[in-house]
């Protein structure tokens, strides 16, 4: 499992990729989550994955998955 400092390296590159400037993070957190995004009906069972909850300070949250690549 990535650490916390890892996750925030990969979100460094992130941000720098897209451009993102002048972020502030103002919290991590290790949280399970579950992508509902990809689904179209409602979810009776799933697999949440271990991920890293990246917040800056205008209340914008990144996921970074704690599993790594």
């Amino acid at each position: 499992m990535l650490s916390a400092s890892y996750a925030l390296l990969k979100s460094l590159s992130f941000f720098e990729k897209e451009e993102l400037q002048n972020l502030h993070i103002t919290g991590i957190e290790l949280i399970y989550f579950v992508d509902t995004a990809s689904t179209q009906k409602d979810i009776s069972e799933d697999t949440a994955a271990p991920t890293w909850k990246i917040t800056t300070q205008n209340n914008e949250s990144f996921y970074i998955n704690a599993y790594g690549e």
